[in-house]
């Protein structure tokens, strides 16, 4: 297992095959669910959880395997608040990412709540990438009227810090613009 942790590090930041730190991952996690000997030593079973779970979200997008691990936490000793708090970061993420295996509403529903999670947090990073995950849900939703706010609320944000792939905004902001320069779901034809 600490081998393999060793690989996943490296894998995750230097390497490019995706592939074969999806094995990596996969082993490790086989390795965590069976092993005994990790029973009695609950740290170093959390410093692999933290090491397993932004990988499952960010990169494989596997929110079985991360929720799994997540859960798991739910039952460590309360000495390990300060990992639990991780977990509940990583969960919030998960809650911005809903829109990957959830239908648009509980998805906007979920990002709501991370966004509060990370505005009284004060990360800004990941309260933008929850306004643009919230903008998107509501050009899909057909509700361009919290579209526009979600809108207003990033180029506050982006006025304040510098924010990462603000493209990503930038193409929703024309999409929005352009729906609402031609509400194409008013024509006859999409009825």
């Amino acid at each position: 297992a600490l081998l393999l942790k060793r690989d996943i590090e490296f894998n995750s930041v230097i390497s490019a095959n995706s592939e074969e730190l999806k094995t990596f991952c996969n082993l490790l996690y086989s390795i965590v669910q069976k092993e005994d000997f990790l029973k009695y030593d609950p740290l170093r079973k959390s410093v692999y959880y933290i090491l397993l779970i932004p990988q499952f979200i960010d990169k494989f997008n596997n929110f079985n395997k991360a929720n799994s691990l997540m859960k798991k936490f739910e039952v460590l000793e309360p000495r390990f608040l300060e990992t639990k708090k991780q977990i509940d970061f990583y969960k919030n993420i998960l809650y911005r990412k809903s829109f990957l295996f959830e239908n648009t509403t509980i998805s906007i529903n979920k990002s709501l709540k991370a966004l509060k999670f990370f505005q009284t947090l004060g990360d800004d990073k990941e309260e933008y990438m929850t306004l643009n995950t919230l903008l998107s849900l509501s050009i899909v939703n057909g509700d361009l009227e919290k579209a526009t706010n979600y809108k207003n609320e990033i180029i506050k944000l982006k006025n304040k810090t510098n924010l990462p792939q603000y493209y990503k905004s930038e193409i929703n902001f024309i999409l929005l613009e352009e729906i609402n320069t031609y509400p194409f779901w008013k024509i006859k034809i999409f009825h």
